[in-house]
């Protein structure tokens, strides 16, 4: 066994538990159902998408305020269709 780079993960066996798809052969399944939901959503909710939250072209993100006043805010790690999502595998 080679060296430990993090806890008792070598490099090769941390790079395989970062690598998803390979562990998650069904994972086309959740990004199809992601796209399907997205659209559901922004057909349904009223938003202002790409708002800039800095100077490079991948610092936007889409806000879709609460319907009610004072509700609170839920942030959201899902994507819209076609962003561009970094990827190392």
């Amino acid at each position: 066994m080679a060296a430990p780079v993090y806890k008792q993960y070598d490099q090769q066996q941390l790079d395989a538990q970062y690598n998803l798809r390979a562990r998650h052969p069904d994972f086309q399944r959740y990004f199809d159902e992601w796209e399907r939901d997205s659209a559901a959503a922004q057909a349904q909710l009223k938003g202002r998408l790409d708002v800039a939250y800095g100077d490079a072209p991948s610092e936007t993100l889409d806000v879709y305020p609460a319907r009610r006043p004072g509700s609170p805010a839920v942030p959201s790690s899902r994507t819209r269709p076609g962003r561009n999502c970094s990827t190392t595998h």
